[in-house]
């Protein structure tokens, strides 16, 4: 699935006058995921490394620490390895999501000895708002290979499509305005929508509005989507807010989009060995 080949190449903004930091995957084989898993009356954090591969791949994530200087950050060498392991051909994979305790390190993959990216370490736990579907037993606030949404997802399964995902927002804070969400088959079908939410919700059920009244709702799973491996869905989030303009001294209220963003869900076929 060569869409997953630039997974997420995402720009992380670091603090003011700071410059940025290429967070993202570059692989056409691997999926990896953080998901917290409720065990009776506990959660437990997990990473999830899946080969699409007809090989084994040998994965090693090393920890990355960056250091400010200037206007800049240059990186501090640890030469910790957090994991090491080797994935088989369609194998997934399941460890104990590594920890740490600096915001100014990242996970640095290798696959094959090649190196494919960095991703944030991920440690925010399920809001409690979160947490309430009884039947959910995963959690993510993340995408595959690490791109990170601005709501929580709640899953039955992540080995079987599940009947729906719970998506809560991870923020109490709308701005005024409010968020669309709709979950697609696909991650070319919701870029095709960007930016189209708004204009759509009026006569698309699968629509849904998050705000400061309802920060919780229920997505329901795509139509017209069918795999025998790998499924790998498209969250699209989209966040709009309202502003005021004066035409001739009156007051006239705009609504604009203020932000568009994909998060990729993977669905497994099998569970980890």
């Amino acid at each position: 699935m060569k869409t997953l080949l630039l997974l997420l190449l995402l720009f992380l903004r670091l603090p003011a006058g700071a410059s940025q930091i290429v967070v993202g995957l570059h692989s056409e084989h691997l999926v990896s995921w953080g998901v917290w898993e409720r065990q009776g009356s506990s959660l437990k954090h997990y990473l999830l490394l899946y080969n699409k591969a007809p090989t084994a791949l040998d994965i090693q994530i090393k920890q990355r620490r960056f250091r400010a200087v200037g206007t800049s950050f240059e990186d501090v060498k640890t030469d910790k390895t957090l994991l090491r392991v080797r994935v088989a051909a369609h194998q997934l994979v399941r460890v104990r999501y590594p920890k740490s305790r600096s915001g100014n390190d990242y996970m640095a993959y290798f696959e094959n000895g090649r190196a494919i990216g960095l991703t944030l370490f991920n440690p925010a736990r399920p809001t409690a708002l979160a947490l309430l579907g009884p039947g959910n037993r995963f959690y993510a606030n993340e995408g595959l290979n690490g791109s990170l949404p601005t709501s929580w997802m709640g899953f039955e399964s992540i080995y079987a499509p599940p009947a729906q995902i719970d998506v809560t927002a991870a923020s109490r804070n709308f701005g005024g305005g409010y968020h669309l969400v709709k979950l697609f088959a696909s991650p070319e079908a919701a870029r095709q929508q960007a930016g189209r939410l708004d204009s759509l919700a009026a006569g698309d059920a699968a629509v849904l509005r998050l705000d400061s009244a309802h920060r919780r709702t229920a997505v329901p799973v795509p139509a017209g989507w069918a795999s025998s491996g790998l499924a790998v869905w498209a969250l699209l989030t989209e966040r709009l807010e309202f502003s005021t303009r004066y035409d001739d001294r009156r007051p006239v209220r705009e609504k604009s989009l203020v932000s568009s963003e994909v998060c990729l869900i993977p669905i497994f076929p099998r569970r980890p060995e």
